[in-house]
């Protein structure tokens, strides 16, 4: 629910889109981050094979100013602590 509602806010996209939707895209970011190959990913200790989806997804967020934003956005509503230094608008 959280992860589907994060992404229709910041990664709109249109209905043709998500109809033409790479499943293996995830295997791909991955492969880039990593060096790995498809079949070295699927084979590996599942925390590993976690580690390495999160980290390639964060490197890929900060390849542009944007998604830089979208990642400090996800920081800032998964702190439990209030923000003292955010202006109210």
């Amino acid at each position: 629910m959280a992860r589907e509602a994060i992404f229709d806010k910041y990664f709109a996209c249109e209905e043709w889109e998500k109809v033409f939707d790479a499943k293996t895209y995830e295997f791909k970011r991955m492969r880039d981050y990593s060096g790995f190959s498809f079949d070295e990913l699927a084979n590996l200790p599942i925390s590993l094979f976690l580690q390495i989806k999160r980290d390639s997804w964060i490197h890929s967020m900060k390849q542009s100013p944007e998604s830089a934003e979208v990642l400090k956005n996800i920081y800032r509503l998964g702190r439990k602590e209030a923000d003292k230094n955010l202006s109210r608008g």
